[in-house]
């Protein structure tokens, strides 16, 4: 104590400047040390999307539909740019057949098909240090499970086909998508699309297989 009484006011003033000048890089630090931490926290990511599948290889002749798409995602970093994906989703498949009259075109037959789907991906940020946009790429299985299945033909009704298709099936799955961070409240929003392709038969009678496009967008943040 009688030390300290007896420093100048030049030395108290050359360790409280020492002190503001570390402190800066105190901050940063700290800073740095929760961004890592935050980085390696399970994420949740809810999303919605559009849907643009075909039945291919079937005996029946059918082109695309649009549909959509709901799901709740759980992405757990796995170290460096690779994380593991996985949730459940809502999603509409399905096909048509139509009749064409030169540029204009009549349905006659609607297959839709609402299924429960649970993803198994695992996703490879390309740019992970990136304070802007980050790329990713990701990939895997997804098994799906028959919800509901119908038949809509114009004038004659809806019918309901859920017997005659497999309740389970998987498609193999690829996709490419991008994120940003949202300074103001935190988070990352992401936009992507992903190409599925039936490993199984739709229907139990026919060898046709489920193919087709999915975008979407979705809010990323962690627990």
């Amino acid at each position: 104590m009688k030390m300290f009484s007896k420093m100048t006011k030049g030395s108290q003033g050359l360790i409280l400047a020492a002190c503001l000048s570390a402190l800066p890089q105190m901050v940063c630090a700290a800073s740095s040390e929760s961004s890592m931490a935050n980085s390696s926290n399970l994420k949740i990511v809810p999303t919605l999307g559009y849907s643009y599948f075909n039945i291919q290889g079937s005996s029946s002749d059918y082109k695309s539909k649009g549909g959509n798409s709901v799901a709740v995602l759980a992405q757990m970093p796995m170290g460096g740019s690779v994380e593991l994906e996985s949730g459940l989703e809502y999603l509409e498949t399905g096909a048509k057949q139509s009749v064409d009259f030169g540029f204009l075109s009549l349905d006659t037959l609607t297959v839709t098909i609402k299924q429960l789907t649970v993803p198994l991906r695992a996703k490879y940020i390309f740019n992970p240090s990136s304070s802007g946009t980050r790329w990713y790429g990701k990939g895997g299985v997804t098994p799906t499970f028959v919800m509901s299945a119908s038949a809509d033909v114009p004038g004659a009704g809806s019918t309901d086909i859920k017997s005659d298709l497999n309740s389970f099936g998987i498609f193999a799955q690829a996709g490419l998508g991008a994120d940003w961070g949202l300074e103001s409240i935190g988070g990352r929003v992401n936009l992507d699309v992903t190409y599925s392709q039936g490993l199984t038969k739709v229907f139990k009678e026919d060898s046709g297989r489920a193919a087709g496009f999915q975008i979407a967008a979705g809010y990323a943040f962690s627990l």
